[in-house]
């Protein structure tokens, strides 16, 4: 595990009337993984040919994360999209897409 990652969670502001306002991200916490950005995956939508950038991630094993967070690497955003153990309580695998 060679990439400092910051995995980040959603914040929604209220203002002073109760209101919803934008989302922010708040940094959950720093983690040492693994990025493999071996798998790519291209689609045609209405004539229009759409490129996907998935990558895995690799890490310490962490109950807290969620699929409605994203990691930032090297000021890049990706979405998760899927967790699964590797191996019980100590590694898990994080799929995310990157965002354009």
């Amino acid at each position: 595990m060679d990439r400092l990652i910051s995995v980040q969670l959603p914040t929604t502001a209220t203002d002073e009337y109760g209101s919803n306002g934008a989302i922010t991200w708040t940094e959950l916490a720093q983690f040492w993984a693994k990025m493999d950005t071996s798998i790519s995956s291209e689609s045609v939508s209405a004539d229009k040919v759409e490129n996907s950038h998935p990558v895995k991630w690799v890490m310490h094993y962490s109950a807290a994360i969620k699929t409605d967070m994203k990691i930032v690497y090297e000021s890049k955003n990706y979405y998760i999209k899927g967790i699964r153990e590797v191996v019980r309580r100590k590694l898990i695998e994080v799929q995310t897409e990157l965002a354009e």
